[in-house]
């Protein structure tokens, strides 16, 4: 019997994430917890740009977690420069993450740097310039 060579073709071709280092470095770097939360933003998250919107209501049903253990993990996500994060005016109110550029498989859009304005691309400038970063400056540098 000819055994055939094909290239592997997906069950379902959407709702799933490209998983590579950035992943494995989240998950060395987050609690269990921070990391469901990461995983889940990663899937739900527009793959041009890494963004999601959502409440902490959302996302504590979505993990079956409580709002106030989703905000932690939400915390932990912010300060260990996995996200950026924009909360919401209120608790009924959407926050905005961003998926920061180390974490994120896939390439952003261009769109995404015209975004930004002319100001943040002044400051990108002063920061890179200053000589104390190693040139990279991301969303999270925002």
């Amino acid at each position: 019997m000819r055994e055939e060579t094909s290239i592997p073709r997906l069950k379902i071709p959407r709702g799933w994430l490209a998983a590579g280092e950035g992943f494995r470095k989240a998950l060395r770097l987050l609690s269990d917890g921070g990391f469901k939360l990461f995983a889940h933003l990663s899937l739900e998250a527009d793959r041009r740009t890494g963004r999601v919107h959502a409440t902490q209501k959302e996302l504590a049903a979505a993990l079956k977690k409580s709002k106030r253990v989703i905000g932690t993990y939400t915390t932990e996500l912010h300060h260990k420069g996995i996200c950026s994060i924009r909360l919401g005016e209120n608790q009924y109110s959407k926050t905005a993450f961003e998926i920061c550029v180390d974490y994120w498989p896939y390439q952003r859009e261009a769109c995404v740097e015209k975004e930004l304005g002319g100001y943040v691309a002044a400051m990108r400038g002063s920061f890179i310039a200053l000589g104390c970063t190693i040139g990279r400056f991301g969303p999270g540098d925002i």
